[in-house]
């Protein structure tokens, strides 16, 4: 067990991850619009192009894993 608050009661158990994630991206038919869908709501800052980049880190603490958007058949 490793405790994460050692000035506090408070417990957390911190697991060790096999696979993390490094890398994940949206397929969309509408790439334009889920890019402003996606800008509104987290407020990220998304690339332009075919395939729109998302920075690491973004919604989580960092460095996290960066994403991207991409058009879907």
């Amino acid at each position: 067990m490793t405790s994460v608050f050692p000035d506090s009661k408070r417990q957390v158990y911190v697991l060790p991850v096999k696979k993390p994630v490094v890398h994940w991206e949206i397929q969309a038919r509408d790439p334009d619009a889920q890019r402003a869908f996606y800008a509104g709501l987290f407020n990220w800052v998304i690339g332009d192009g075919p395939i729109m980049n998302i920075e690491a880190g973004l919604g989580g603490p960092e460095p996290g894993p960066a994403g991207h958007i991409r058009p879907s058949d």
